[in-house]
Formats: C-alpha cells, structure tokens, sequence
C-alpha cells in the first residue's frame, strides 16, 4: 500500500510540474504570437519554437514519473505539494 501511495504521490506532482510548465510554454507562445502580429514568417517562427516544449511538456504530464525519472529525482518528487509543483513548473 505504501509503495501505491508514493506512486500517485509521484505521478501527481510530476503531472504537476509538467503541466505547469506546459502552461509556461502556451503563455510565451502567445507573447510570442502577439508580438509577431499578422507577420506569417514571426508566426511560424514563434510555432515552430515553442510548439516541440508544449507538446514534450503535455507528453510527459501524461506518463509516469517513473519512465524516465530514477532515484533521487523520484525521492524529490516526494516532497512538496501539488500546487507547489505546479508553481514551480511556472517559473521561468
């Protein structure tokens, strides 16, 4: 039961972070798209930036931590609470 209990707590603090950081990337991209204006080549140019880390980040919010995370980076997930795993996934 204690391993199940640390594998959501897991899971929803990285979903956490990485949706935190997915919405990073939506709020850069949309600076990114206002400033370009009508300009088709800025527009596809701020696309093609930050389209790849907005589907990474959602990509990862989706699988378990445990994938692709080992050792001391899951301890770390451990701490902390959804919230602050979401605020941290914020900040530049």
């Amino acid at each position: 039961m204690l391993t199940l209990t640390l594998t959501l707590n897991h899971t929803a603090h990285h979903t956490a972070l990485n949706l935190g950081q997915a919405c990073r990337d939506l709020t850069f991209l949309s600076l990114d798209l206002k400033a370009a204006g009508f300009n088709p080549v800025e527009v596809l140019s701020a696309l093609t930036y930050h389209m790849p880390r907005l589907a990474g980040n959602i990509f990862y919010a989706c699988i378990p931590p445990h994938t692709h995370h080992h050792g001391s980076d899951l301890i770390a997930l451990s701490q902390g609470t959804v919230k602050s795993w979401f605020l941290l996934g914020l900040m530049p």
